[in-house]
This record gives C-alpha cells, structure tokens and sequence, in this order.
C-alpha cells in the first residue's frame, strides 16, 4: 500500500476564547505567535479552534500575527 511522505512539517495547535489566545496548551498574546512559530524555523500547521465568544478583533489579531510566518499553514475551525 501506499504511504505519506515524510515530512519535517511540525503541528501546533491554537485555541481562541474570550479575551485569550492559547497556543500548544500555553496561554500567550496574539503578537507572541510570530515568534514562537518563527523560533522552530520549520514549515508548520497551525490547527485552530475558536469558540462563540472569542472576539472577531482578537481573531483578526491571531491571524495578522500569523501571516508573518513563513511556509505556515492554518486552519481554522469553528465554533462547536
């Protein structure tokens, strides 16, 4: 049968509620993100979840923070 590639691609997973940004388990501020994601220099995905009371402006700034990183890939999933 058929494999995946192997890939050095690295998973990271982000969580928006109200007023907070989660990243990997970790409460961090939306600006943080640049950097984090920057500091593993590897492509990377970025799983999102965000809930009904996260703010569409903290979204935004999670996104435009986000945009900064090279080669990253985001989804993001709605609220549940």
């Amino acid at each position: 049968g058929a494999t995946a590639p192997q890939t050095d691609q690295q998973t990271h997973f982000l969580r928006l509620t109200e007023g907070t940004v989660s990243f990997n388990g970790q409460v961090v501020e939306a600006p943080a993100l640049t950097a984090l994601l920057k500091a593993d220099a590897a492509p990377a995905t970025v799983l999102g979840s965000v809930t009904e009371t996260a703010p569409a402006q903290l979204l935004t700034d999670v996104l435009v923070a986000l945009r900064e990183v090279p080669e990253l890939s985001i989804a993001v999933l709605g609220a549940s």
